[in-house]
């Protein structure tokens, strides 16, 4: 916002799954601007409230996120809006750094670097961001030691792991659950990639199933509602252990990116429905057993 206003750009847009489309017409709204935003078709209804209630235009695109990134490219080469888009607009991933800077900062705090930090990875831009920010402070002595950096991606959106790991046949094509990382043709993954190899790092597939249950695992223990891709990097860490990549005693800190009541039907899918009952005890005796039992049961 404040680089498009140093621009002297009137409206600003971008292509997005919705988190970033909620951020981004917030602060145009702050700043007057007008915003346009194209998303792809089936977004989840709870990430298009926020920016239709901050006043942007939301254009859902018949297609996927790619196709609505390529549509708003031509839209902004057409009408001279100013695009915020992973890997065109360069100030997307420094202001990601930021991220970085703050967990080196609670690092020292701490006196402890963790041995590794977990991003889910979509168009790649957080944990580029993340890791030279965080590198930034360790090159300049902050912390002594930097974390390695781990990158989770769904198995039907995984083409940065498959570029990291040398797989010569990438699919382009984006079938996830989780929505905010469903990108088919990430365009900062030569940056994404960076990041795991110049920490010493690694990348993971998980399965949608594994994300639900992750998403479940999260809420019932820490008590953190995040959106399925929030929750990847949970699973990412489950993976990494299992297959010895993240050692049971290494420290790991999980960044979660999305909060969960923005995607209320995979949170369902995940823990089920509710129990509908009638206004009788009986109802909760069938469920729970008699207040007798329970007290002994407690």
């Amino acid at each position: 916002m404040t680089k498009a206003r140093h621009a002297g750009r009137d409206i600003i847009t971008c292509a997005s799954t919705g988190n970033a489309a909620a951020s981004l017409s917030g602060y145009a709204a702050r700043g007057g601007l007008d915003c346009r935003i194209f998303v792809p078709g089936d977004a989840p209804g709870g990430k298009l409230a926020q920016p239709l209630v901050y006043g942007a235009d939301v254009l859902a695109v018949d297609g996927s996120y790619d196709e609505a990134y390529d549509l708003s490219v031509e839209v902004t080469d057409e009408y001279g809006w100013y695009n915020r888009n992973a890997a065109i607009n360069p100030f997307q991933v420094e202001g990601k750094r930021t991220v970085g800077h703050e967990l080196a900062e609670q690092s020292k705090v701490r006196g402890e670097v963790p041995d590794w930090v977990v991003f889910s990875m979509g168009d790649g831009c957080t944990i580029a961001g993340a890791w030279k920010g965080f590198k930034e402070f360790y090159d300049l002595g902050y912390v002594d030691d930097h974390p390695k950096m781990l990158g989770v991606q769904a198995e039907g959106a995984s083409a940065i792991h498959d570029a990291f790991q040398g797989h010569e046949d990438i699919d382009d094509l984006a079938d996830t659950i989780a929505d905010s990382i469903a990108v088919g043709r990430p365009r900062n993954t030569i940056k994404a990639c960076r990041a795991p190899q110049q920490s010493g790092g690694d990348t993971v597939l998980v399965s949608d199933e594994e994300i639900l249950e992750a998403e479940k695992l999260l809420g019932g223990t820490e008590g953190i509602y995040s959106e399925p891709a929030g929750a990847a990097p949970v699973a990412g860490v489950e993976k990494a252990l299992e297959r010895g990549i993240v050692e049971e005693d290494e420290t790991v800190v999980v960044v979660s990116t999305g909060f969960g009541l923005k995607d209320t039907e995979s949170a369902k899918k995940a823990t089920g429905d509710v129990n509908h009952i009638d206004p009788e005890i009986s109802e909760v005796e069938a469920l729970f057993g008699g207040a007798e039992a329970a007290a002994a049961d407690d």
